[in-house]
């Protein structure tokens, strides 16, 4: 988190065309992607949902791969407490490397540009929203599990009441803070 934590959960990273790549993580927030690299994804195993119920849990200004996979988040596994008290799953925090959680992306997901689904089985459990196109290649399954709260109560910077949602013209914009 930095220094600082952000009360709503929401995270502006700015690649500055680097490669993003985020994996073998729990993350309970909004990640804001801005400028990143070609080849950025979502590997191996993530759980991941926004700290705001009704909140996106990923925006992102360019295209993304999605190559995570439905193998669960294990601790042990990795050798990574992934619900430590300060951030509790469900309700549950604990000081172990003994529990293993879903592999899903819980929210809605914004990319500008392409979304490409590479091999694996990936399960987006929300809304994916895209403005170009959805590609899948060798052989990946991507599960789209549709969550009518982003109907019924869109998130800032999206139009309740469309379906899809969209995007609220001239709400993705950079704003000092």
């Amino acid at each position: 988190f930095g220094l600082a934590t952000n009360a709503q959960g929401i995270y502006v990273i700015d690649c500055q065309s680097d490669v993003l790549v985020i994996q073998n993580c729990r993350l309970e927030a909004t990640l804001v992607v801005i400028n990143p690299g070609g080849g950025s994804r979502i590997a191996g195993q993530v759980n991941w949902r926004p700290a705001v119920a009704n909140y996106p849990a990923l925006l992102v200004d360019k295209q993304l791969v999605l190559a995570y996979d439905d193998t669960p988040l294990d601790e042990s596994a990795l050798g990574v407490n992934f619900n430590p008290p300060s951030t509790p799953y469900n309700g549950t925090g604990d000081n172990d490397q003994l529990d293993s959680y879903p592999s899903l992306i819980t929210g809605l997901v914004y990319v500008a540009d392409d979304v490409f689904s590479y091999g694996t089985h990936s399960t987006i459990d929300g809304v994916l929203l895209t403005n170009v196109k959805l590609q899948s290649q060798f052989g990946a399954t991507l599960e789209l599990r549709y969550q009518s709260i982003y109907y019924d109560n869109a998130p800032p910077g999206f139009q309740s009441g469309e379906k899809p949602p969209r995007v609220q013209p001239g709400s993705w914009r950079k704003i000092v803070n």
